[in-house]
Parts: C-alpha cells; sequence; structure tokens
C-alpha cells in the first residue's frame, strides 16, 4: 500500500476555456511544446483541414487563441502521431513538427515562427523500412539530439540488422548517415527501446531491452556513431518485451538530478520500483519501495514529469478517485508519495482512455515545475467543447 499524507489546494485547479477541441485520445491530434519559445508550453491541434492547426499558446492563467489558425502545415492523416513527431529542428527554442510524407526520405517540417508555420519539406532524409500506415513513425524512429548541437535529430531502425539510418538537422534540410553496430530490435523500435542521455555528454543515446534478465544495450552516441554496451544488472522486467512494451513498464528519465537518463520500472504489482541509475557506464540498480501502485502497462495511469521543480524527475499516477493523484517525488534516494487531491478529473476511465490520452504533463505556467492539462470534452461540439481543466503544481499540490 502507498504511504501518502493528503495535500488538499484545489484552488489551484483551474478550467481553461477556449481552448482546442479534439477528439479524445488527443494525442490523435494535438501535440504539447513551447510553441512560441516562451519557456511556456501550449498545445496544437490538427483541425483535419487541410495544414490548419489550432495552437493554443499558453499566458500561464489561459489560453491565447491566434486568430486566423496557424495555416499552410502539415495535413498528416490521424491520428496525427503515426505520421508526425515533434521537436526542435533548428535550435531557435522554439517547438516544430516533422511529418513523414509517404515518398521516400521525404519530410513535411513545419518550423514554429511563433505566430505561424514556415513550412518546408527537406528529401534526403531517413529511408523508413515500413510504410507509416503499418508501422506509425514513432515506432521506427526517435526524435532527439544526437549530436548535441541543440537541433532535433531522427534515428531510424530497419528492425533486420544493426544499421540505424541517422538524419542530422542541418537547420535547413538532413545531413544524413548509416551507423552501424546499434541495437537490433523488430519493430516497432519502441517495444523494446527508449532514448535519453545515458552518459551525461549532452548527446541522445538508445537504451534497448535485449531479453535477458536485467541485461540493456545501451547505444551511446559519439556524434559521429554508436558506441555499443552491454549493461548488466539492470532493472528486472515482469513482462518480456513483446507483451507489455518498454515504455508500458519503464520511465525514462533523470530521477537523481545529476543530468543522466535513469530508468523506473513498475512490476504492475506492488509499490516497488526497480530504479536503474545510470553511471555512465552502467547501472546502479535500487528497490524504491512506496511508489504507486499500478497495472501494467503503467502508462495507461502515470506520467513522469519534474512536480516540485527540484530537477529531478518524478510521477504522477491517477488513482481512479475524483481529483486524485497518486505523486511520487524523487528524493534521489527513493519515493516521497503523497496523494494530491483536487486535481483534474479525466472525463474517462484510464482502463477505457489512457490518462495519456487525456492529459499532458508540462509547465503550463513556467514556474519550472510540471504541472497538467486534461482535456474534459470530447470534440468541438457539447458543453466542454474547449475546455481543459489544468492542475497548476505547486509542489506539494495543485
Amino acid at each position: 500500500m502507498l504511504s501518502v499524507s493528503l495535500t488538499i489546494n484545489p484552488a489551484a485547479t483551474v478550467n481553461w476555456s477556449g481552448g482546442p477541441g479534439p477528439a479524445i485520445p488527443i494525442t490523435g491530434q494535438c501535440f504539447d511544446g513551447d510553441f512560441n519559445g516562451d519557456g511556456i508550453s501550449d498545445v496544437a491541434c490538427y483541425t483535419g483541414g487541410s495544414g490548419s492547426w489550432n495552437v493554443a499558446l499558453s499566458v500561464g492563467s489561459g489560453w491565447q487563441i491566434p486568430s486566423p489558425f496557424w495555416n499552410g502545415g502539415p495535413g498528416p492523416a490521424l491520428p496525427v502521431t503515426d505520421q508526425c513527431v515533434k521537436g526542435d529542428f533548428n535550435g531557435d527554442g522554439k517547438t516544430d513538427l516533422a511529418c513523414y510524407t509517404g515518398n521516400t526520405g521525404s519530410w513535411n517540417i513545419a518550423l514554429s515562427t511563433g505566430n505561424g508555420w514556415d513550412s518546408e519539406f527537406w528529401n534526403n532524409g531517413p529511408l523508413l523500412t515500413k510504410e507509416w500506415s503499418v508501422v506509425p513513425v514513432p515506432g521506427q524512429c526517435f526524435a532527439a539530439d544526437f549530436n548535441g548541437d541543440g537541433k532535433t535529430d531522427l534515428a531510424c531502425s530497419d528492425g533486420v540488422d544493426g544499421v540505424w539510418s541517422v538524419a542530422f538537422s542541418t537547420g535547413t534540410g538532413w545531413n544524413t548517415e548509416s551507423w552501424t553496430g546499434g541495437p537490433v530490435v523488430e519493430l516497432p523500435a519502441t517495444g523494446q527501446c527508449v532514448t535519453g542521455d545515458f552518459n551525461g555528454d549532452g548527446k541522445a543515446d538508445l537504451a534497448c531491452y535485449t531479453g535477458n534478465t536485467g541485461s540493456w544495450n545501451v547505444a551511446l552516441s559519439t556524434g559521429s556513431g554508436w558506441q555499443p554496451e552491454f549493461w548488466n544488472n539492470g532493472p528486472l522486467l515482469t513482462d518480456e518485451w513483446n507483451v507489455v512494451p518498454i515504455p508500458g513498464q519503464c520511465f525514462a528519465a533523470d530521477f537523481n538530478g545529476d543530468g543522466m537518463t535513469d530508468l523506473a520500472c513498475s512490476d504492475g504489482v506492488d509499490s516497488v520500483w526497480s530504479v536503474a541509475l545510470s553511471t555512465g557506464t552502467g547501472w546502479n540498480t535500487e528497490s524504491w519501495t512506496s511508489g504507486p501502485v499500478v497495472e501494467l502497462p503503467m502508462t495507461n495511469q502515470c506520467l513522469n514529469g519534474d512536480m516540485n521543480g527540484d530537477k529531478k524527475s518524478d510521477l504522477v499516477c491517477w488513482s481512479g478517485e475524483g481529483g486524485g493523484w497518486a505523486v511520487a517525488l524523487s528524493t534521489g534516494t527513493g519515493w516521497q508519495a503523497s496523494i494530491w487531491n483536487g486535481g483534474p478529473i479525466p472525463t474517462d476511465e484510464w482502463s477505457v482512455v489512457p490518462v495519456g490520452g487525456q492529459c499532458f504533463v508540462a509547465d503550463f505556467n513556467g514556474d519550472d515545475m510540471s504541472d497538467l492539462a486534461c482535456y474534459l470534452g470530447n470534440g468541438s461540439s457539447g458543453p466542454n467543447a474547449g475546455v481543459w481543466s489544468v492542475g497548476l503544481s505547486t509542489g506539494r499540490g495543485w
């Protein structure tokens, strides 16, 4: 059972009206990100009209809806996450979109100007093995900064051998290379792999579960290729990756604030989480007790973010009870667990629509603490159309 103390602060949860009115799951139409570079997270939702996006810029106390919508952007099929990934592809501090066109190596890049899209086609990008309608783009490619230059790149697997197509963004196009010696994983790659900076050098790496107890194939990026290693004594997974994908059992984030990505994995049964702290050359795995008790895949109920602004990643899990969220704050050596009441109440139960399909966790008021924004409606019509319940974190509650 959770060892908890109650923290009630319902005044910090407010309804922001006039926002986008997507269908649920919101991840079928929307991305969160800082689309105008002001340090506060926003939401951009595809309206389904050719290249038209409803962008809701957060002002910290509500939505600012630009008029007209941001037109001239990508026009992907729904769900947008089948074809598109987000990132800062030109390094200007504003979130952009990259959508695969279905033509070999061609990507529709929508660079945010802060008040609209600068839409370009970047050719000579990664050559995808599977069509996006068969294996979604995020199941073949990871979007991250693999050479540490501040611009988001793409690393795509063919699902057969250890050759990865790595497309470096120049800010105006792709510089694509073939990196050998990478992890050999089946598609979708997200079944076995997560990305993060596992040695703290500012370049994104990959960590892929090998299927052997506690052994992970960690591909450290040198900026020009993979440095493959096997890190043993990692988290002991309860279910095989092809039954419950790795992101459904583990979160990859910096749980001790040392600048290196770690893993926190749940067994889906009790409150004990296997936390593998990266040393840069291997795992230092510990059992952290008093964490949230959630079923697998845990992503149905849980999200991660820095809920108290101490630079260590935390967990926030829907309890299934009105407005109550199980929040596990990381101390760097264990969980400090409590129930935060008065938070957003998802419209659908997590077992029907995962929490991640209803809520975004991000910093919506610029205080360096992660908040929750949950959509209350189910489409562009009805009494809750455009209404988002936003739980602003105080570090101790909502």
